[in-house]
């Protein structure tokens, strides 16, 4: 009696395709190529005992291990030399955030577009230039006005501070940064590993292309809120990702409302010359025996940076 399998070789690839994409980050071959066969058991309306009891061709249990195989190369950011897809796109982005957590520091530039209502914020605006040093999680700004230098950054216990002048400084602890700059830091995506750790977690990711103009080994992602996701603070990213190193090289930050866009931030690196550790701090930034205000001096801190505020609003 001739055997006729209870699943298509068009079932079979969808359901190969969504479970790597589902897999990619958290993989167990043995795993994986045994939760692939229930779903097609599921799918074909058999129990995965029976499924096994009328098993598929050899050919086809091959097709499966290699998908599995594949999997496990996906979980260590090596698969990608395969049609691009999402799996590709999610395996790449993790790479990348594997490769920040080498604390190397990388400078991008960046160039913004805002709408009017934004501009209110003085510290999202790129000025006549903008220089971003990150590593890992902290992160240093610079901001060229009209000839005078706005600097402000993260350091490694992630305390936010700015310089107001040469003299003087503020810093907050972790849990009691202002909202104008809670904002600014989770619009500019300044902290690269948490940033890439949010599109891994609710975004989809697409491989646009591979490679552009100019510019070969380069894979273009494009990422999109989840659909019934959390509220992200940008719409849309994409990313200009080295395939060779995982650098991010350009990234692509949207927020849209309305089909306006509010806000667009453009990073692209220039430079990756190790920095001091120092230079992440705030006592690095100011001059010689400047005073910092912190937590132990609220009403003065609150005092400086509302008098900067002012100061880079009529700038």
């Amino acid at each position: 009696m001739n055997f006729r399998p209870p699943f298509t070789d068009d079932q079979i690839d969808p359901l190969v395709r969504s479970f790597l994409e589902g897999e990619s980050r958290h993989v167990d071959v043995a795993r994986n190529l045994a939760a692939i066969t229930e779903r097609l058991a599921v799918q074909a309306e058999l129990p995965p005992i029976e499924l096994a009891r009328h098993a598929p061709p050899r050919r086809r249990l091959l097709r499966l291990a290699v998908a599995a195989c594949l999997a496990a190369a996906v979980g260590v950011g090596g698969y990608l030399a395969v049609a691009p897809d999402s799996a590709n796109a999610y395996a790449l982005v993790s790479a990348a955030e594997s490769a920040l957590s080498k604390q190397l520091d990388r400078c991008y530039r960046v160039e913004s577009k805002l709408a009017k209502a934004w501009r209110a914020n003085p510290f999202l605006s790129a000025g006549d230039e903008t220089l971003v040093w990150t590593r890992g999680d902290r992160f240093r700004v610079t901001t060229n006005r009209g000839g005078r230098e706005q600097v402000w950054g993260q350091d490694e216990k992630r305390r936010l501070w700015v310089v107001c002048d040469p003299k003087h400084g503020v810093r907050f602890e972790h849990d009691e940064v202002p909202q104008m700059f809670a904002r600014t830091r989770m619009y500019l995506g300044l902290d690269a590993r948490r940033l890439t750790r949010r599109f891994l977690e609710h975004f989809d990711l697409h491989i646009e292309k591979e490679g552009h103009a100019g510019t070969p080994g380069i894979v273009i992602v494009r990422a999109t809120p989840k659909v019934g996701g959390q509220a992200q603070p940008f719409n849309s990213a994409r990313l200009e990702i080295e395939q060779k190193t995982k650098i991010i090289r350009k990234m692509e930050l949207t927020r849209t409302i309305d089909d306006a866009v509010q806000g667009q931030f453009t990073f692209t690196l220039v430079d990756d010359v190790p920095q001091a550790d120092l230079s992440y701090r705030l006592e690095d930034n100011l001059a010689s025996g400047g005073e910092i205000f912190a937590q132990d001096r609220a009403a003065e801190r609150t005092r400086l940076l509302r008098q900067l505020t002012k100061e880079l609003r009529r700038n």
